[in-house]
């Protein structure tokens, strides 16, 4: 058997919509579906590292601009993407000068 398969020895060549392909390819091929999982939370994982590595930086920069102690607070409970959290930032500090 060649690796990696052919696609003409899936049964689902001709199939009609993709969803109806991919159940007959992970019934014929199940360990593609555990490779796509594991590269798919490869790829969350690296953003989500990304991310969370970044907060703690935005953090140390809100401490030393000197800000309200209200703002700061108000800033450090918010749970949301840093992209939106340091657009906010920005806002707020404008608002405040």
């Amino acid at each position: 058997m060649p690796f990696p398969r052919p696609l003409t020895d899936y049964a689902t060549a001709e199939a009609p919509s993709l969803w109806v392909t991919l159940v007959g390819r992970a019934s014929a091929e199940p360990f593609n579906v555990v490779a796509s999982a594991v590269f798919l939370l490869a790829v969350l994982h690296t953003f989500l590292s990304a991310a969370k590595q970044q907060k703690p930086k935005l953090m140390a920069m809100l401490a030393q601009l000197q800000l309200p102690k209200k703002l700061v607070h108000s800033l450090q409970r918010l749970r949301q993407p840093v992209a939106f959290l340091s657009a906010q930032v920005l806002a707020d500090i404008h608002s405040v000068c």
